[in-house]
């Protein structure tokens, strides 16, 4: 038994490790060779130095695009307390086209590249409406009442 929480333990670590070390100009990188291959007009790799850096970004953007798909969140700044909001996926959701605003948008704000990663992913596809907020229409928080 000890030794099942050992390894629970040091997966845990590890995922939160590699959740924590990806930085924007990394995952940029691993995009813009995304990018390259889905563009080189065959079904295959150039090379096979591309493969990790296109699987790393094809797997954090879809990642993120399905936890962020439906999420149910409460306003705190500048919204009514208790205010309830859904996220939502405009369009498609074709995750080639949220790559390419990521990388698009990281390539106009230079001065993102610092920020958190989540962040960032999230403000490239809010920025252009890709991806919104709509206001529940009730709220779950229950009342004072």
């Amino acid at each position: 038994m000890k030794k099942y929480i050992a390894i629970a333990v040091l997966m845990l670590g590890t995922l939160a490790n590699a959740s924590g070390t990806l930085k924007v100009p990394s995952l940029k990188s691993d995009c813009n060779v995304y990018i390259a291959v889905e563009d080189n007009g065959k079904t295959t790799f150039d090379s096979a130095a591309q493969v990790a850096p296109y699987n790393r970004c094809l797997g954090y953007v879809k990642g993120m695009a399905d936890e962020m798909a439906g999420e149910i969140f409460i306003g705190t700044v500048g919204t009514p307390s208790g205010t309830v909001y859904t996220g939502q996926w405009n369009g498609s959701g074709d995750i080639n086209q949220v790559i390419r605003v990521f990388v698009k948008y990281v390539n106009e704000h230079p001065d993102m590249l610092d920020k958190e990663i989540s962040l960032v992913f999230r403000t490239s596809v809010d920025s252009i409406g890709l991806y919104t907020y709509t206001k529940r229409p009730k709220s779950i928080v229950p009342s004072d009442n």
